[in-house]
């Protein structure tokens, strides 16, 4: 931590990795989904929340004072240097950009002309960057897109994402923009998020002390895992047999944890994902994770446009094409950086 970034001497800094941190992204709508959210949300869950609604910069945000009578937990606008704490709830200030660097908020101010402000995006990448799998990400009711390419960066780093069920959301724009990702764990009414939220908490701390428990089935029997995986071969495109095994048994924990069945154990879950097609989607996309930016690997790309591009077009024949692969790209961003990098090439040549 440098000297700038410090806190203040009397300030207790709590260590973010021991605590999960909420980032919730609402616009039209927000204030009444918000109100519904911590109405059934305990005040003791250990978690912080940060809550980016979008407002006209020039009006006064007003939700700690409006969502005072809805929770117990201290509730501010968060503020440059301001450090994170568990049971607390954090507002971004009108015309503002939050983002976390070691557990203090850092402020950047929008300013005009600079195209469309997506604060909650920015809020959800510094916060998986931060905290990791006990990132979590909750997109309520509101117009446009935002918060959807934040997801990508909570999924990257092993978090979890909820939205609000867009036939009850006020505003679905946001929600179902959410959900066309892909990327989205549950689709829940936000009446029911808090105890999804609950149950989440209790399995990310889980990890950390994890129980003695038993993964094996009878001996001479196959481990409970690897018939899991069985059961995603057999019924998807996908083989996930190569794939670790303490990632193979995260990703089914964090099923089991997300999931409102009497699922308890590798070998409930089991039963449940041989009866239950829908699950069998949901667990291998879980596993298969899209991560994909422009230029993403920045030495990579520098290489290719430095190096290698410029001498495959110095010794392209005419009439033979260039032809270019780029596998396991995702959306594609990574192609299409390829391209603009030949393109740029080619009108240089």
């Amino acid at each position: 931590m440098t000297r700038e970034n410090r806190p203040p001497k009397d300030e207790i800094v709590h260590r973010p990795d021991q605590f999960e941190i909420v980032g919730i992204g609402a616009s039209a709508g927000g204030l009444d989904a918000f109100c519904r959210f911590f109405d059934a949300m305990p005040a003791d869950s250990g978690m912080a929340f940060i809550l980016v609604q979008h407002l006209d910069p020039a009006h006064k945000n007003l939700l700690p004072e409006l969502l005072s009578g809805h929770t117990k937990m201290k509730v501010c606008l968060a503020a440059e240097g301001m450090p994170i704490a568990p049971n607390s709830v954090y507002v971004t200030p009108s015309g503002a950009c939050l983002s976390l660097n070691h557990g203090l908020f850092r402020i950047s101010v929008e300013g005009k002309g600079h195209g469309v402000r997506l604060p909650f995006d920015s809020l959800l990448r510094s916060i998986a960057e931060l905290v990791g799998n006990r990132a979590i990400g909750v997109v309520l009711s509101g117009a446009g897109a935002d918060g959807s390419a934040g997801l990508r960066a909570i999924k990257k780093n092993r978090g979890s994402v909820i939205a609000q069920d867009p036939d009850e959301s006020e505003f679905d724009g946001m929600p179902r923009s959410a959900i066309e990702t892909g990327l989205v764990d549950r689709v829940l009414p936000v009446a029911q998020i808090p105890d999804a939220l609950i149950s989440l908490g209790r399995r990310l701390r889980s990890e950390n002390h994890p129980p003695q428990v038993n993964t094996l089935t009878p001996e001479g029997e196959p481990d409970l895992l690897m018939q899991i995986v069985g059961v995603l071969g057999a019924n998807s495109l996908y083989d996930f047999t190569p794939y670790k095994r303490g990632t193979l048994t995260r990703q089914v924990e964090r099923r089991i944890a997300m999931l409102e069945t009497p699922a308890k154990n590798m070998e409930q879950y089991l039963g449940f994902l041989k009866e239950n097609p829908a699950e069998v989607d949901s667990l291998a996309k879980s596993m298969l994770i899209n991560v994909t930016n422009f230029f993403r690997d920045e030495n990579v790309f520098n290489l290719l446009a430095n190096e290698v591009v410029p001498k495959m077009i110095e010794n392209a024949k005419p009439g033979i094409p260039l032809r270019l692969w780029s596998i396991g790209c995702s959306s594609g961003e990574e192609i299409y950086s390829l391209i603009i990098i030949f393109m740029e090439q080619i009108a240089l040549s």
